[in-house]
């Protein structure tokens, strides 16, 4: 087996190692806002929100499989589970290691658009998540494409906007709320949508957006009272 060919097989392993690559150098110097005191504490946050991303984006492939009446399948993944789930994981460490909410939240969600960027870059390789055929062409709608570039542009808008005091704990729900109505839009265009106009993942959509919107708006409002 030649090294292209253990790179694809491998794909998703290479995911994880990259993700901690690319988030490493946005926790370390962010470590402050944490109270992480040196480059190792800020390595294993990397490690751990590395894994919590992937365990999230399993545990909704497995859900999704339940639901659809089929054997949960461990090794699949779906991205929106990092939405759906990870808050969680999130909040946990956030609580075990007596760090502020919203200054968690701020640092897994530029840590996170990477990752997610990844994702979709292993979906690339391994020709899944597909759009829909135009037409009669044998040409498709570039719908992963277009999800990388929105990871692209808000990866840029929250580099401006993190050290805006206003903004404190508003990324992550900001991503929540602008993917949830992004993904609501081109699920439409996805393959395997269904022949029905609305399906599990507009569902997942909508519930993301939904929660994404209350939390925003909640930090929004605390911010204006300080």
């Amino acid at each position: 087996m030649n090294l292209t060919s253990w790179l694809l097989n491998h794909s998703k392993y290479l995911a994880l190692v990259l993700g901690v690559a690319a988030g490493f150098p946005l926790v370390l110097v962010r470590r402050n806002r944490l109270g992480i005191k040196n480059a190792g504490g800020a390595l294993l946050l990397s490690v751990y929100f590395t894994f919590l991303s992937l365990a999230a984006t399993m545990l909704l492939a497995v859900l999704e499989s339940l639901l659809a009446g089929n054997k949960p399948n461990v090794g699949a993944v779906s991205v929106m589970g990092v939405y759906l789930f990870a808050p969680f994981g999130v909040l946990a460490a956030a609580k075990v290691c007596k760090w502020k909410k919203e200054d968690a939240f701020d640092v897994y969600a530029l840590y996170a658009i990477p990752s997610l960027f990844l994702m979709r870059i292993n979906c690339l390789v391994s020709g899944c998540c597909l759009g829909k055929k135009i037409g009669s062409s044998n040409l498709r709608f570039p719908t992963r494409e277009m999800e990388m570039g929105f990871y692209v542009v808000l990866f840029i808008l929250f580099l401006l906007r993190e050290k805006d005091e206003k903004q404190r704990g508003t990324l992550f729900p900001f991503l929540m709320l602008t993917y949830g109505v992004f993904r609501f839009i081109i699920e439409w265009f996805r393959e395997g949508a269904g022949a029905t106009p609305l399906h599990l993942s507009h569902l997942w959509a909508v519930l993301i957006a939904i929660v994404g919107y209350a939390w925003y708006t909640e930090r929004r409002k605390k911010a204006k009272q300080h």
